[in-house]
């Protein structure tokens, strides 16, 4: 009866351990969400990729063509 009680904790135990594992996936994306200086990084790239796609295009553009004569 000892050794069942002692088992039993035991095994409580290491399930606990298991549940209070975290993945790799979740600690990074924590990382990512409260970084500073990784916020400020990635709001940079997304200003930079706006920069670069505007002015691309012409104001005013303007067809024309010549027909030949004869």
């Amino acid at each position: 009866m000892k050794h069942l009680f002692s088992l039993t904790i035991v095994v409580i135990f290491i399930c606990h351990a298991l549940t209070a594992q975290h993945g790799i996936d979740s600690i990074v994306s924590a990382v990512e969400q409260h970084n500073t200086t990784l916020l400020s990084l990635r709001k940079n790239a997304e200003a930079e990729l706006l920069a670069s796609r505007t002015g691309i295009f012409l104001q005013n553009p303007e067809i024309s063509y010549n027909l030949p004569v004869g």
